[in-house]
This record gives C-alpha cells, structure tokens and sequence, in this order.
C-alpha cells in the first residue's frame, strides 16, 4: 500500500474511533492503540520473521563453524 493510501485510511479509521469513544480519553487511547496495531500487524510481523530467520542462519552458521573446528 502506497504512504498516501496508508496515511489516509489511518486518518479515516481514527476519526472513526475518536467519534466512538465520545472524548473519554482513555477508551480513545486504547482504541487508538489497537486500530494502529491492527493496521501495521503485518508489517510488524514480516519483521519479526525476518530478524527471525536471519538470527536462525546466524546460529546455523556459528553451530556448524563450532562442529567444523572441533571435530
């Protein structure tokens, strides 16, 4: 999704939420929290399986050095 498509359903989707919670300030924030996380949940997540695999091919590269030089 493009930055302007992205940052306008972001402001779509908080107004939205600020009409639901009626200025209570703390329903807003956690509504605001979740509708951020919803929205960039899959971006989080590619992310973190990213990080994942490499930090996984850096242990399989550190386990199989380890083995080659001990024997």
């Amino acid at each position: 999704m493009q930055t302007s498509a992205m940052s306008q359903l972001v402001t779509v989707r908080l107004d939205a939420v600020q009409r639901e919670t009626e200025g209570n300030l703390t329903m807003l924030a956690l509504k605001l929290h979740d509708t951020a996380m919803r929205l960039f949940y899959p971006v989080t997540h590619r992310a973190r399986e990213r990080h994942c695999a490499r930090r996984y091919l850096c242990c399989e590269g550190t386990h199989a050095d380890v083995t080659a030089t001990v024997g």
